[in-house]
């Protein structure tokens, strides 16, 4: 009696021992795979949200960067003894329409000597552009392959991202200091939208800034939106 107690004492703890490891294996593989979805760009955000995101952001880009590249960003309207000075009406951060050829022209082209090329706004337009184009970029690979390579950095990329877009949407405002004017009459200092001689519009591509502008914060905000509720 006394060994066959000893047997039957035995024999839970023989088959207890291997049960440990197996839910010890198990657990491991739920948290593997919980790791692998908080990585998992299309499982935290949402296959919907990555492609439409990302059709956003290339419909900005490219219209920020066709704004830069735009003859037509203002509508000018001289004043005074300019009126006879020009028939250029429409212009650009880089270029302007020439109607007597109707034909786009860089502002070097003029050969009048009478614009002076804003440097300050085609800086940050090239600048809005080209951040917009590289956020766009990162968003694309993302959405094409979720996960790859991904070793937790699924927010890094998406948050690298968003402060590209706000960036954007920072610099493609700024390009509307191209419609600041100036009190200056003097040689040095004439800007093209210059209460003195002209009053300035929005042409077409200052309307394209816009939608660009209000796309790049739109996006920023809800990429932010999304990172914070998918905590």
């Amino acid at each position: 009696m006394p060994d066959s107690e000893v047997k039957i004492a035995e024999d839970p703890e023989v088959g207890d021992a291997p049960s440990k490891p197996v839910q010890e294996a198990g657990g491991s593989s739920l948290g593997g795979k919980h790791a692998e979805q908080e990585n998992d760009d299309a499982a935290v955000l949402g296959r919907p949200f990555l492609f439409g995101a990302c059709l956003l952001a290339s419909a900005a880009a490219a219209l920020s960067a066709s704004s830069v590249a735009s003859c037509k960003f203002a509508q000018v309207t001289y004043v005074g003894g300019a009126r006879e000075t020009t028939t250029i009406t429409q212009v650009g951060l880089f270029r302007y329409w020439e109607p007597r050829i109707e034909t786009c022209l860089s502002y070097h082209e003029d050969g009048q000597g009478f614009f002076l090329v804003d440097k300050v706004s085609q800086g940050f337009g090239i600048a809005a552009a080209a951040l917009g184009g590289f956020a766009l970029i990162i968003m694309l690979a993302r959405a094409i392959d979720p996960c790859g390579g991904c070793g937790g950095a699924m927010r890094k990329w998406w948050c690298t991202s968003w402060f590209l877009l706000l960036i954007s949407a920072i610099c493609q405002a700024l390009t509307f200091l191209f419609y600041r004017g100036t009190n200056e009459t003097g040689e040095d200092g004439l800007l093209i939208c210059n209460p003195y001689y002209s009053t300035c519009s929005l042409g077409a591509g200052a309307i394209m800034s816009i939608v660009a502008l209000v796309l790049y914060f739109f996006l920023a905000m809800a990429i932010s939106a999304k990172l914070i509720l998918s905590r």
